[in-house]
């Protein structure tokens, strides 16, 4: 757990760091370069957009990875938006398409074990791009009783339940053991299975049981 914690602190900062520092000197070399091409010849404006664009593009990367690195707005606005933010990165991105609906109301899970559950579903995803050559996913949130069940429906070709145990025992697969350290700290399980009828063939269930609503 101090290990976790360890690592979501310096993604925090690393985060920040990219949003709040380097994007903002982009900010201000793009300003720099607005008031060059307004003074340029014909010739030099072709030069000088194009390296605004560049800095855009750069920007735009910035921005997406630090949302990664720290999603702000699962502080903010709950783990639902926060989800949801993932996916409209990834989707912009054009790596891949995520279809995702939530049916949770007000969810009773402390923030930080959100974040496990988040840093659970965003592995999962990226190691199915990664990995598995996924490129089409389908998301559902819910909560059934006592108990959190995220359902992960993907077109991924190798990224299994065999898959996954047996890259737990590579050195490399640092996210993977995090998973499965995240799943014994929220007493979660993770589940594989296909179904055969459906184009999205691979199902992943995340299970974290989560505290009753107070009346």
């Amino acid at each position: 757990e101090a290990v976790i914690n360890s690592q979501e602190n310096e993604r925090k900062l690393i985060g920040e760091d990219l949003h709040d520092d380097i994007g903002s000197k982009l900010t201000a070399v793009r300003l720099i370069l607005e008031n060059i091409f307004v003074q340029s010849s014909e010739e030099c404006k072709l030069d000088t957009r194009e390296a605004m664009t560049m800095i855009d593009n750069i920007s735009n990367s910035i921005r997406k990875l630090s949302h990664v690195l720290h999603p702000a707005s699962l502080n903010e606005l709950g783990f639902e938006s926060a989800v949801t933010d993932f996916c409209t990165v990834l989707n912009k991105s054009k790596v891949c398409n995520i279809l995702c609906n939530s049916f949770l109301e007000d969810l009773n899970l402390e923030t930080n074990k959100q974040l496990m559950v988040f840093r659970i579903l965003q592995e999962l995803i990226l190691n199915a791009i990664k990995h598995g050559s996924a490129r089409n996913f389908s998301i559902e949130l819910m909560q059934i009783n006592s108990q959190l069940n995220i359902n992960i429906h993907n077109d991924e070709i190798k990224f299994d339940k065999e898959g996954f145990e047996d890259n737990l025992n590579k050195p490399d697969s640092l996210g993977l053991k995090n998973i499965k350290h995240r799943l014994i700290l929220l007493n979660g399980e993770l589940l594989f299975s296909r179904n055969l009828d459906e184009k999205l063939m691979q199902v992943i269930e995340i299970k974290i049981p989560i505290l009753s609503k107070r009346i």
